[in-house]
């Protein structure tokens, strides 16, 4: 009905003398696009423009004006109020809305109300304010995703007990999961440039009907920023330049992203570096345990032999800096109202990053590894997305995706007193094909549909140095030497029938066929019995949810779903130490992992005031993924890097449990003043064999409270984030490996106090800074190689130049 009186005031009133009136944002003073503005009679309407700017017609100044925008706050003026501020009206945005959010769980854009999975989504500007680090931090810092790291330069996302090839990472709809992602602990996320990432959506439970193998415990979907058209002929410019200074680990990141735009094109540009410093861990530590984690000592090459060099500083974690930098650059062409043409170019590489679980690592009392570091990580992507809107009996819209990646990476290790390093080098080249179609059916009845093919070449490579003379030699390589092929073809279906305004029903089907063929040709390391890996196995897979509105501000969701991993090349090729003493072959024999999931939901909210939201799941393994005891030749133990290790493999190893919940609270007590708290818990056991052991990726109890200020230009958050314990007997046995990780009770309890606040100085210029970890306490996330940040004062400066 506004629309209609939009309409209708364009049409009658378009031409006579008015007001233009500038919508902004209260706290950054920026421009609101799309804001639905009338009168109280709503005889007079308009919808602001991309520069917040509004022309309104035959007002008085008795007339009372609403304003309307689905992420702000509604707000009623006078006219004569508006004049006084000079024609400016801020608004000040939501803390929540059960309509606003339009999720990517089915690949297209929905209204939140509509989807029956549990999804959140982390927005830029909740990014910008605060501040990550990197793309594993951004996931962090929504106290929703569980984040492990065995390195600074690292970042494992956990949800719902999987991680590593067991969750999905998808970047502007395209897959980064690939035939070398591994079941441990993996760090891929940080070549992602959180400043460069438009808005973060992370789907919990099965994905693998839309998205395909990998997404048992969730997908996290990042959008990066999209190039802006302009509303006329005339060329747009935005520049934002940003630069930020952090203490816990000396942090110096700039980033600048330059935006152009005209009617039918646009383009968007990013450039960023980050160099990071060793990390200053905190003071604090538990009185029972004053010394865990302590860097007492650490390996030097003084250019002739390795010698150990006591640490002046206990609390700083040496070595563990490294530096990195991202490039992006996109292109949109906009012909016409029916088609759509985006190009993307991602780059991204870091220097070489110190394995800091490894270098404290001690063997017979004495530091093991002189060196083990990751070389340059590098990820290219180009990316063509085609969208066509043009009603027809095959879709109502379509949406092609095609994309070649580059992932180069590369691990280092040395002994002690050792003047020969290893090094394993791995090259993957990954095609992807996406085609996706949205067909309007009826009324109430929408489908859609889509197919998938991936293709991945992995080339593996080793060698030895000498440090001193340079000479090389051979070494035993990662992953097979040979041919190694891996791709899938799959084909899904989605359909969404709204019954009635209160019950709408989200199913689907997936057929996926996963094809591999590796080849094993040195034998100088290792003479296996045999020489060719092979995989071809189909699978189906489908999902029921229902999302009910039995009334107003509350949904009830319930879903019942299924999903599969294949196993990759790292599952059945890889040849690698997995812990001290453990050595882990291939396993030519190995079978999909799938899953059984059921969950319940329920999401409470008032327009203006409350939102609660309740999920809790359980979810089934069956033939687990796990690594295992296992025999090469007849033999419990191999000879490995000159050491004898007990050899292991991934096998399927029978059933699983997973069960858990999330509960999240956000109260608005004023229009400017907020609190919200959240807590996640997990439990996940290995069943079956006549005992039962703990998984692992089963994080312990997590969550934070905070307080939120909205006022003029300023934003204030303190919060509180806090982990519980997870006691040594509940660690999986590959944790209770890693000594030097835990202490005699495992993983301990920890709290952190923090406060964060930006203040828009003018338009152009925002200041942000926080003190995050006030305590300065000492603490180590759980599955973690090195310590977490002790106290840390950052500092942000960010541009925003517009013509």
């Amino acid at each position: 009905m506004r629309y209609i009186l939009l309409l209708t005031a364009v049409i009658f009133f378009g031409k006579l003398p008015g007001q233009t009136l500038r919508i902004l944002d209260r706290s950054d003073l920026q421009p609101i696009e799309h804001v639905l503005v009338y009168n109280q009679s709503q005889k007079i309407s308009a919808i602001s423009n991309r520069n917040g700017d509004v022309y309104m017609t035959l007002l008085n100044d008795g007339d009372t004006l609403i304003f309307q925008h689905a992420s702000y706050q509604e707000t009623v003026q006078t006219y004569a109020a508006v004049k006084r501020s000079r024609n400016q009206v801020f608004l000040s945005i939501r803390s929540y809305d059960l309509q606003q959010l339009t999720v990517s769980a089915n690949r297209w854009e929905q209204r939140r109300e509509d989807i029956s999975a549990r999804v959140t989504s982390i927005p830029a500007r909740e990014v910008a304010f605060q501040n990550p680090q990197t793309a594993a931090d951004l996931l962090n810092r929504s106290q929703e995703v569980f984040v492990q790291k065995s390195q600074l330069g690292g970042g494992s996302p956990m949800l719902r007990g999987f991680a590593a090839n067991s969750v999905l990472m998808v970047v502007d709809g395209v897959r980064l999961n690939n035939a070398i992602y591994r079941s441990g602990n993996l760090h891929n996320v940080i070549s992602l440039d959180p400043n460069f990432i438009e808005n973060t959506e992370v789907i919990f439970g099965p994905g693998s009907v839309i998205y395909g193998s990998d997404a048992l415990g969730g997908v996290m979907v990042f959008n990066t920023v999209q190039p802006g058209l302009a509303n006329s002929d005339s060329l747009t410019l935005s520049v934002k330049p940003m630069l930020r200074y952090s203490s816990a680990n000396n942090e110096k990141t700039a980033n600048i992203i330059i935006k152009l735009g005209r009617r039918k094109w646009g383009s968007a540009t990013s450039f960023s570096f980050s160099d990071f410093g060793d990390l200053r861990t905190g003071s604090h530590r538990s009185s029972e345990f004053p010394d865990h984690g302590k860097r007492t000592e650490y390996a030097y090459f003084n250019g002739t032999t390795d010698t150990v060099i006591g640490n002046d500083d206990v609390n700083l974690m040496r070595p563990s800096g490294y530096s990195q930098w991202n490039f992006s650059q996109k292109l949109r062409f906009r012909p016409g109202t029916d088609s759509d043409f985006n190009y993307g170019f991602h780059y991204s590489e870091s220097s070489d990053i110190p394995r800091y679980d490894r270098l404290i690592e001690y063997r017979r009392e004495k530091l093991r590894f002189a060196e083990w570091y990751y070389g340059p990580q590098r990820w290219m992507m180009h990316n063509l997305q085609i969208r066509l809107f043009r009603e027809n009996l095959i879709f109502n819209s379509s949406k092609i995706i095609l994309a070649y990646q580059f992932n180069e990476e590369s691990r280092h290790n040395r002994n002690f007193g050792s003047m020969s390093r290893t090094g394993r080098f791995e090259k993957v080249h990954a095609l992807t094909l996406n085609a996706d179609f949205n067909k309007v059916l009826s009324t109430s009845v929408d489908l859609y549909y889509g197919f998938e093919g991936i293709y991945n070449n992995v080339i593996s490579t080793a060698l030895t140095t000498h440090i001193v003379s340079g000479e090389t030699g051979p070494a035993s390589t990662r992953y097979p030497g040979g041919d190694n092929h891996y791709g899938s073809l799959a084909a899904y279906g989605f359909l969404k029938k709204e019954f009635s305004k209160k019950l709408i029903l989200n199913s689907g089907l997936r057929f996926s066929r996963v094809m591999m063929r590796s080849t094993l040709v040195d034998t100088l390391f290792y003479n296996f019995p045999f020489n060719e890996i092979n995989l071809n196995t189909g699978f189906f897979n489908g999902s029921l949810g229902l999302a009910m509105h039995p009334q107003e501000n509350l949904q009830i969701n319930a879903n019942i779903s299924t999903g599969f991993r294949a196993p990759n090349l790292d599952d059945t090729g890889k040849i690698f130490e997995s812990e001290p003493g453990n050595v882990v072959v291939p396993n030519s024999g190995l079978e999909p992992e799938y899953t059984l999931n059921t969950e319940l939901g329920l999401i409470l909210g008032s327009s203006n005031q409350l939102r609660f939201e309740l999920n809790v799941f359980y979810t089934l393994l069956f033939d687990v993924m796990v690594r295992k005891d296992f025999q090469y030749l007849g033999n419990d133990s191999i000879l490995y890097n000159g050491e004898l290790s007990k050899v292991q493999a991934i096998v399927n190893a029978g059933q699983g449990q997973i069960a858990g919940g999330f509960a999240g609270l956000r109260y608005n007590i004023s229009d400017n003043i907020s609190i919200g708290s959240s807590l996640t818990y997990t439990y996940g056991m290995e069943i079956g064999n006549g005992q039962d052991i703990p998984l692992k990726h089963i994080p312990p109890l997590f969550g934070a409270t905070t307080f939120n200020f909205n006022g003029n230009r300023t934003r204030i958050e303190a919060s509180v984030v806090y982990n519980a314990a997870k006691k040594w007997e509940n660690l999986d046995p590959s944790e209770q490996a890693k000594t030097y990780m835990y202490t005699e009770d495992g993983s301990l309890a920890w709290f952190t106090l923090n406060l964060r606040a930006s203040y828009q100085v003018a338009p152009q210029l925002q200041i942000n800074a926080g003190i995050e970890n006030i305590l300065d306490k000492h603490y180590w996330p759980y599955a973690s190689g090195i310590p977490a940040p002790g106290r840390n004062i950052y500092i942000t400066l960010r541009g925003n130049l517009t013509k």
